[in-house]
């Protein structure tokens, strides 16, 4: 190959690897470029918070290292963090306070060290209050609750109001008239048995067995009535129409009261008023208006400040009864359950709801959550005054809530021990938790009222069967007077004429 064709190749190599090497510089910086633009670095945000269940648990301890921080506000900052694109780093606040404003007039607690910049945010169930709000921005609130009372829970298998359950499920007006009926049906088949010209008593001799002649006499009527209303039968039944007429409307009356029966005993057992008499109170005014059982609740919490700054009467009374026994005021939730245990059900604990339900449902369920959750309020986030983060915030939580993320969250630390172990318990005795209990709740006895239509409907019968018991008489008597029936009925029909006549004689002598 000529020389000057040599030198032109290597000079086009060596163009070329400069080429390549360019293009492959140029396409790194690029890919460095854009990876930058698209994940830039995450920030590194502290969060102050406070040891509570659910919200937040530690076990071990600093120089532990198994030391773990769990709960509801660790989930809930795991989901924030990847929409704020942050990462949260959780201290314990120093002075183990929520945050108030001293003596000095400075913030403790987790707000004074939002306040002092020491912190970012203070992740905790804070209390959404017009006080704080001036002083520091909150977050939109991640969970709602209202105030519950933790109580003692009874021991219902003691009760001796068990012994008389069986009878709870009708009224006593309503067990008169079941007994009156009885009696009045019972008294209506024994005339239809006696004056029926049809019936087994007054049948001819040679047709009937002893057995059927006497079934329905006077004390045999009762026991048929007795039998066919608790659906065990009887060896005979009636031979006349007025008699039949009258069982149907019976085993019509007796079918109506028996379910009546079963499903308001079905609705005792599971609903029973025992329960609800074997607790003090059940709601917030019943708790006002008794003096058996004390109360109490955290100091300086903006619990107390609501029963103290509220103008309805219920509440008022509540603080006035909670001064009254400042002793009963306690310094941590801790101490007030440990209070509520060992009173043996005569001290009650007022709580925010979502510990409340946290902590009736560990071990070792003896405590249950009542109330009709007065003074409602929202848990939030706490930043400085002004700051950028809270915006983030308010935009990361509305998303989780629309997302369902936090609803679920709340179900996952919620439920304990005490709410598995309820499908396999007694379920009188396994229930912890009484919020669905109202005052005006449907489990009382059975009134007159709602047994009133089979009682209508009995009536009824007695009147048709008595209409149809004078027109066999009338009916027999016309074919008595035609000869169509025979000697021996015949004596039995003026048996029944005579002792007709006899009646009618004492009752118009009574009459006059």
């Amino acid at each position: 190959m000529p020389q000057h064709i040599r030198e032109c190749c290597t000079i086009i190599r060596k163009d070329m690897m400069t080429l390549f090497t360019v293009s492959l510089l140029l396409v790194c910086i690029c890919r460095v470029q854009s990876t930058s633009q698209e994940a830039p670095a995450r920030r590194l945000l502290k969060a102050t918070s406070i040891q509570i269940a659910p919200f937040l648990m530690v076990t071990g301890n600093d120089k532990d290292k198994n030391k773990t921080i769990k709960g509801f506000i660790v989930d809930l900052l795991e989901e924030v963090e990847k929409i704020i694109n942050a990462s949260f780093e959780i201290v314990l606040v120093k002075d183990g306070k929520w945050g108030s404003i001293n003596a000095e007039g400075n913030w403790t607690g987790m707000i004074g060290e939002v306040k002092s910049g020491h912190v970012d945010v203070a992740a905790a169930p804070l209390t959404v209050t017009s006080k704080r709000l001036l002083h520091v921005d909150m977050s939109h609130p991640f969970i709602t609750y209202g105030l519950k009372i933790v109580i003692k829970k009874p021991n219902f298998r003691d009760s001796w109001n068990d012994i008389f359950l069986v009878l709870q499920p009708f009224s006593s007006e309503s067990w008169f008239l079941i007994f009156l009926a009885c009696g009045v049906t019972g008294t209506t088949l024994g005339i239809i048995g006696r004056f029926s010209p049809f019936e087994w008593t007054n049948t001819a001799v040679v047709q009937v067995s002893k057995d059927k002649r006497e079934s329905f006499n006077w004390q045999n009527s009762f026991w048929y009535i007795i039998t066919t209303f608790m659906w065990q039968g009887y060896r005979h039944f009636p031979r006349s129409y007025s008699g039949r007429i009258l069982s149907i409307f019976w085993w019509t009356f007796a079918l109506f009261t028996l379910i009546l029966y079963m499903a308001f005993t079905v609705a005792h057992l599971r609903y029973k008023s025992d329960m609800k008499t074997g607790l003090p109170f059940l709601t917030f005014d019943e708790m006002s208006l008794q003096k058996g059982v004390t109360y109490g609740t955290l100091k300086s919490s903006s619990t107390l400040k609501y029963f103290q700054n509220s103008d309805r009467e219920t509440e008022q009374r509540i603080y006035k009864n909670m001064l009254d026994f400042r002793d009963n005021m306690v310094t941590s939730v801790s101490q007030g359950l440990k209070k509520v245990r060992s009173s043996n059900g005569r001290y009650a604990f007022i709580m925010e709801g979502s510990l409340a339900e946290y902590s009736v449902s560990r071990y070792p369920c003896d405590l249950m959550s009542v109330g009709d959750d007065i003074y409602k309020h929202s848990y939030s986030f706490v930043t400085d005054k002004g700051s950028p983060l809270s915006s983030e915030l308010n935009h990361a939580i509305t998303k989780l809530k629309e997302m369902g993320i936090i609803e679920r969250i709340n179900s996952k630390w919620k439920l304990g021990e005490c709410f598995k172990k309820i499908n396999q318990e007694y379920f009188i005795d396994g229930r912890a938790y009484y919020d669905k209990i109202q005052e005006n709740a449907s489990y009382s006895s059975l009134g007159v009222r709602l047994i009133g239509g089979p009682l209508i409907l009995l009536l009824i019968g007695i009147v048709v069967s008595g209409a149809v018991l004078a027109a066999e008489i009338f009916f027999a008597k016309s074919e008595m007077k035609r000869g169509s029936i025979s000697t021996e009925d015949g004596h039995q029909l003026h048996h029944i004429y005579s002792y007709l006549s006899i009646y009618l004689s004492i009752y118009l002598s009574i009459c006059r």
